[in-house]
């Protein structure tokens, strides 16, 4: 009787695990790529400025360049950095390392709102020159605009969200084309920043108007790979 009711049990199981393959087998899997994009204009100047001072005694080119620090904080500019380097003055003459005094650098990194605030700026580092000469030398990288982080990732938030609209409707379509239901399973993001930038043009020293760049639009570009699963 044993032997029977664990044989009756066997033919019992075998449809259920039948059944159960079948609805394995019935699921499909999706895969698909979906990119997002948009047209940004930059809405900050970005301009690099190094200001390097050299004195005989540390403690004037420190004094020198807290003076060009504090006036640069009161233009109330947005900048980061402002960090600084000391060191002896050295160079190298005829096979030789030679020495003389100190020689300190200050660095930074603006963000400018406005092209014309570059005027007052350079400027306001240029006014230096007349009160410690050639003790003061300054140069500025070829400023480009930028777009903010804010308005990035304001667009950024709207494109992932364009993305997740259209990955439920592609899996409506979807599932009226293979007659089944079908359920987004995995939603994975990839940012694409590619900026588009002009030819950009070099700020002159002690220029009083100084060249703006060509403000380009940036292209931001947002992929996701997602996967539906149909039943």
């Amino acid at each position: 009787m044993i032997g029977i009711s664990l044989f009756t049990i066997l033919l019992m199981l075998l449809p259920l695990n039948l059944r159960a393959q079948e609805g394995k087998e019935s699921l499909t899997h999706i895969l698909l790529d979906i990119e997002e994009s948009a047209r940004l204009q930059p809405d900050s100047l970005r301009l690099e400025v190094s200001i390097t001072s050299t004195f005989q005694r540390e403690a004037d080119v420190l004094n020198m360049l807290g003076d060009v620090d504090k006036a640069i904080r009161g233009l109330a500019v947005s900048y980061s950095g402002g960090s600084y380097n000391l060191q002896k003055n050295c160079w190298w003459e005829v096979n030789r390392q030679r020495c003389s005094g100190f020689k300190g650098t200050l660095n930074y990194i603006f963000e400018l709102k406005d092209a014309k605030q570059q005027e007052r700026l350079i400027e306001t580092i240029d006014s230096f020159k007349d009160k410690y000469g050639k003790n003061i030398e300054y140069s500025i990288a070829p400023p480009s605009w930028v777009v903010s982080d804010g308005k990035k990732k304001e667009t950024e938030r709207a494109l992932r969200l364009k993305i997740l609209d259209t990955a439920v409707e592609l899996g409506k379509e979807i599932g009226k084309r293979l007659g089944k239901n079908c359920t987004l399973h995995r939603l994975n993001y990839q940012l694409v920043d590619v900026a588009l930038l002009g030819l950009q043009k070099e700020a002159m020293v002690r220029a009083l108007e100084p060249p703006e760049p060509k403000r380009e639009d940036v292209n931001l570009r947002v992929r996701a790979t997602l996967e539906l699963v149909c039943r």
